[in-house]
């Protein structure tokens, strides 16, 4: 298997660190004032997640889990699961198509043209007699 360059090579570990602390900050943040400002308005944002099927929701009559009446919860996970492994069947040959990616031949080295592309040798002087 040919050498293949880290991501860590990029960035510094405490870089990452920083970036994934961010991130993770702002999202929550996102996600604390979303909530706050739900309790503070009376929308039960609780209603919205899977297995709070006893409690009230604004929508009256239509509870999540009667998603599953419509559809049979095995063929949908089938069909998910048939999906998913075309999907990763389909990047993986992609993959394996390029020059950089093809982690099983390695990258392919270029082909030689340069005895195609060279010049025309110097032309010999004729013999003196």
């Amino acid at each position: 298997m040919r050498e293949t360059p880290s991501l860590n090579s990029v960035q510094s570990p405490e870089t990452e660190s920083q970036a994934y602390w961010t991130i993770f900050m702002v999202g929550f943040a996102i996600l604390f004032v979303l909530v706050l400002l739900g309790n503070l308005l009376g929308i039960h944002w609780r209603n919205y997640l899977p297995g709070a099927e006893s409690c009230p929701t604004s929508f009256r009559r239509y509870i999540m889990w009667r998603i599953w009446r419509l559809f049979d919860p095995l063929r949908a996970m089938v069909v998910q699961g048939i999906f998913l492994f075309g999907l990763a069947a389909m990047i993986h040959l992609i993959l394996l198509s390029t020059n950089k990616f093809n982690w099983l031949d390695g990258a392919k080295k270029p082909v030689a043209t340069a005895a195609q592309n060279a010049p025309m040798p110097a032309a010999v002087p004729a013999a003196k007699s």
